[in-house]
């Protein structure tokens, strides 16, 4: 497991989550660390904090981000998000701030891109 997830598991605080989620963000952009993200308990870790955030605008956004980034890396091994009820985050999330076209706009392009690596 990579250092990123490791950190998301031992810091608790909205600002950690944040600047965690940013950091996947930044890096994910590297195949190696997109393919250390396939981890089925980091992904849930992840999609946990997003749920305990879950009024907090800024750390979902910041979740669809790192999402996007993950999903367009080829090495990230998509269908683990199936698996993890990614879907569900991500609807959720959009749901409860459907007013936000930021985090509207990730969702959908989050879903789409679901669709089209997980056939």
């Amino acid at each position: 497991e990579n250092l990123v997830l490791t950190a998301l598991r031992r810091f608790h605080t909205d600002v950690d989550c944040t600047v965690i989620l940013d950091v996947i963000v930044r890096l994910g952009v590297s195949e190696e660390f997109a393919a250390s993200m396939a981890v089925i308990s980091g992904l849930v870790e992840m999609h946990r904090w997003v749920a305990i955030y879950r009024d907090q605008r800024t750390i979902q956004s910041k979740a669809l981000a790192a999402l996007l980034v993950l999903l367009q890396s080829k090495s990230f091994q998509a269908p683990m998000l199936v698996q993890t009820n990614c879907i569900e985050v991500v609807v959720a999330a959009a749901a409860r701030h459907e007013d936000d076209p930021d985090i509207s706009s990730r969702a959908q392009h989050v879903l789409l891109l679901l669709a089209e690596r997980c056939p």
